[in-house]
């Protein structure tokens, strides 16, 4: 069943050998528009540390309720590469974690997880990465000695792509402004997220007082450009085509 952003930030991370910590905010993919990776801070165990998690570790079909079981130990956990979380992640940050959990990189197909519509774990070398080479400090260069250079490419690549488009925190962009194509439509209030694909089907807009109930539910699809700057979501439609939508009629 789909869920909130909302519901998820504060939730607790249930590892298979105990807690891990809570989770603090999400990092949404504007481009596909899916959750990414949860910002977990660890607490006292890890020296309240934040860290990454994938969607790809979480258990299929766990509840959108209580502690969401992750399919890993805390010893994995605290091994993990290091991030600055109030900073844009590297993609080279993400070509580690994708190598340190097993999992494969969402851009690496042009489905919504890469190859499939599903986050998945895989066992073997990321496409284009060869394990063990390119695993740079977080927030250096990475180093050139005995990389292949067709690996140095595609590393190279993926970063110029994730300029382009960067996750974005869900606490942040919540709040922004939702402007259809004849006037402001409201606030950012909410995202739902689906609880298999962990993707971001639509917004919730807070539409008081143009809408009589409140609240208007978007699909993301309906997005026509973000203005990151003024903070500033924009639709490709109308206000009154957003109240025929099915989950507001």
């Amino acid at each position: 069943m789909p869920g909130l952003a909302s519901e998820l930030i504060g939730r607790r991370i249930a590892a298979t050998d105990g807690d891990v910590g809570r989770i603090v905010d999400l990092f949404i993919d504007d481009e596909r528009w899916a959750v990414r990776y949860l910002v977990v801070e660890t607490g006292e165990w890890l020296a309240s540390r934040h860290v990454l998690l994938s969607p790809a570790n979480a258990v299929a079909d766990a509840p959108m309720v209580g502690p969401l079981p992750m399919a890993l130990t805390r010893e994995q956990i605290e091994r993990s590469p290091d991030v600055d979380t109030q900073k844009p992640v590297s993609r080279y940050h993400e070509i580690a974690h994708a190598l340190h959990y097993g999992y494969d990189t969402y851009w690496s197909g042009s489905m919504l997880w890469g190859a499939t519509m599903l986050p998945s774990l895989r066992h073997g070398m990321v496409p284009g990465v060869v394990p063990g080479l390119v695993r740079p400090p977080i927030g250096g260069t990475p180093p050139d000695a005995g990389v292949p250079t067709q690996v140095q490419e595609a590393a190279q690549q993926a970063e110029d792509a994730a300029r382009r488009c960067h996750l974005r925190s869900a606490r942040e962009i919540v709040s922004y402004h939702v402007d259809a194509s004849d006037g402001r439509l409201g606030t950012l209030d909410d995202l739902v997220v689906d609880g298999r694909s962990w993707a971001v089907p639509q917004l919730v807009v807070d539409a008081k007082p143009w809408w009589p109930g409140g609240h208007v539910r978007v699909p993301t699809a309906l997005i026509a450009d973000i203005d990151w700057s003024g903070r500033v979501l924009r639709l490709q439609c109308s206000r009154d085509e957003v109240s025929k939508e099915p989950a507001n009629s």
